[in-house]
């Protein structure tokens, strides 16, 4: 699960995967996978995606869908969207 936590590493590294490989330290190492960045690149981006393109409905679903099934609680769902 995508938590507060993951999206405050991913925002604090702004989105750089290899800045944070490079120089992230342990706890962060551990607190976060590689398929979570992932995880939040992908949502981050179909975010994007909504706002600055038009998209069909069914998109729009799918995303939602996503974002209940892999972000923990309505406050890491508001950071997740700040992050876009």
């Amino acid at each position: 699960m995508i938590t507060q936590e993951k999206l405050r590493i991913f925002q604090r590294y702004a989105g750089d995967i290899d800045g944070w490989t490079r120089i992230g330290d342990g706890a962060e190492h551990r607190a976060m996978s590689d398929a979570d960045w992932s995880d939040i690149e992908q949502l981050r981006h179909r975010l994007w995606l909504q706002q600055h393109e038009p998209v069909s409905p069914e998109f729009i679903t799918e995303t939602e869908q996503l974002i209940s099934q892999k972000v923990c609680g309505e406050s890491a769902v508001k950071l997740l969207h700040q992050l876009t």
